[in-house]
């Protein structure tokens, strides 16, 4: 079986105001004027790159009267849980991205289901709660634990809720980056798959905290490869995996590729085949890397 994702192509990708003060990797650089087109051109090498190791990836296009700067990262605004038929739309801090959230699609993907408990938690944005998908809460695909970082874009009762639902344990902390900043998204934190976990676990404030983790990933007997926080603010952290038509994929972008050390990927290549696309201008005015654009879906 193979993964099976979505991603939306971008119809105004920008920078956006409303992020930025809470994500520190989104640049405040004045954009080149082709900035869209260059942003499309990294989406479809994306995708293409994808489907050809056999994943299927299916593509939504952002409706133009609509449009928004971040429609490119759909994970913060929904996931999908087929294991127990249920899929969660979520509360987002910034106003602007709030329409980018499309029940139709969700419908579309899950028509093939035996049946979908959809699980709407986007009125808690009224009380000023907010958990952004899998960009706040990252899964472990081995026991389904969830985990996050404390930030102003996760809320621990609103993690609690949805993993009371799911029936799995859930692992808050706190982290920051070289800067002493809250870190806006666990999933630029770390990434957990079947074969490994890789994350900047020195950005964990707490070492209890940080040693809890640990242990608990390195309880499923799988590598733990630990990154730099230069690493991480390169998006070494915002990876994913996913099953290709001959085996696990790593997922991530050339710049995140280029700052792991020759012997992380010697590991990394051990257990996966590479998939490494360059995303510069999407990360750099984004503020988001390959983690932050595939939504997954299920398997087929």
């Amino acid at each position: 079986m193979v993964s099976r994702v979505f991603m939306v192509r971008p119809a105004a990708f920008g920078p956006n105001s409303q992020t930025a003060d809470s994500n520190a990797f989104q640049s405040r650089e004045v954009p080149p004027h082709n900035l869209h087109e260059l942003a499309r051109m990294e989406f479809g090498r994306l995708t293409e790159n994808l489907r050809a190791k056999g994943v299927l990836v299916e593509v939504f296009d952002e409706p133009k009267e609509s449009a928004n700067s971040d429609a490119v990262f759909p994970n913060n605004w929904v996931s999908f849980h087929p294991e127990v038929d249920r899929v969660f739309l979520y509360p987002m801090l910034a106003p602007k991205r709030r329409d980018e959230r499309r029940p139709d699609w969700v419908h579309s993907l899950t028509k093939r289901w035996a049946r979908v408990k959809i699980t709407d938690l986007t009125d808690e944005e009224l009380s000023g709660r907010y958990l952004e998908g899998t960009g706040a809460l990252v899964f472990d695909p081995v026991d389904g634990s969830a985990y996050m970082a404390r930030s102003p874009r996760s809320n621990d009762f609103l993690a609690q809720r949805v993993v009371d639902l799911l029936n799995v344990d859930l692992r808050i902390f706190n982290a920051a980056d070289d800067q002493g900043r809250e870190i806006y998204h666990t999933n630029v934190i770390m990434g957990i798959g079947r074969q490994m976990a890789l994350g900047c676990w020195s950005s964990i404030l707490n070492n209890k905290e940080r040693e809890v983790i640990i242990t608990s990933l390195t309880a499923n007997q799988r590598p733990i490869l630990h990154l730099t926080q230069d690493q991480m603010n390169a998006f070494a952290g915002n990876w994913i995996e996913l099953e290709g038509s001959n085996g696990p994929l790593f997922t991530a972008s050339r710049t995140a590729w280029n700052t792991l050390s020759s012997e992380q990927q010697r590991v990394i290549e051990g257990l996966y085949t590479p998939v490494i696309t360059g995303i510069p201008n999407i990360e750099h005015f984004g503020g988001g890397s390959v983690r932050c654009m595939i939504c997954t879906v299920d398997r087929r």
